[in-house]
């Protein structure tokens, strides 16, 4: 069964300022991948699967 990921406004700007944050940081690649695995975590759960 396949579920839709919906992020929560709160969240999709937490995520935004992060990115905004780690650019100044680490840089803009290191800030992209980061986040975007953050991102990509959440969306495993698309395809979670109960017991």
């Amino acid at each position: 069964m396949n579920y839709d990921v919906i992020f929560a406004p709160q969240a999709s700007d937490d995520l935004e300022n992060l990115l905004v944050y780690l650019i100044d940081e680490a840089g803009p690649e290191r800030a992209r991948s980061y986040v975007g695995k953050i991102v990509n975590y959440c969306l495993i759960f698309e395809t979670w699967r109960l017991a």
